[in-house]
């Protein structure tokens, strides 16, 4: 992906992995049978994805898949079977090692908790 293209998180819980080529060069070799491309699990609130080719809203449960910041983001079917751990920093948020479960607990907003770019 590139500047061109974000991820807006509103009050959401969120499982991602960007998958790409160069990764190989870090010895990281993605499955044959994933492509590469933006993978991203909503485990609670609204994601919201967009490019030039595109935008999208995912909820709660549901996982998405973005090619490149050239191909508009879409509603993948299931659970593409990408592992994350999250790192320590994540430990206060209920769901982040258990994907697919309710996360967050307490007071949440409508505002932008994140965006990335």
């Amino acid at each position: 992906m590139n500047s061109a293209a974000s991820l807006t998180f509103a009050g959401a819980a969120l499982l991602g992995c960007l998958l790409t080529a160069p990764a190989a060069a870090q010895g990281v070799t993605p499955p044959a049978t994933r492509a590469p491309g933006l993978y991203v699990q909503v485990v609670d609130g609204l994601v919201h994805v967009t490019n030039p080719a595109g935008a999208q809203n995912f909820t709660s449960g549901q996982f998405s898949y973005t090619p490149s910041a050239t191909q508009a983001p879409a509603l993948f079917p299931t659970n593409p079977g990408i592992q994350f751990t999250p790192p320590p920093s994540f430990a206060g948020v209920a769901g982040a090692s258990t994907p697919g479960s309710a996360a967050g607990a307490g007071g949440k907003s409508n505002a932008v908790d994140c965006e990335v770019r």
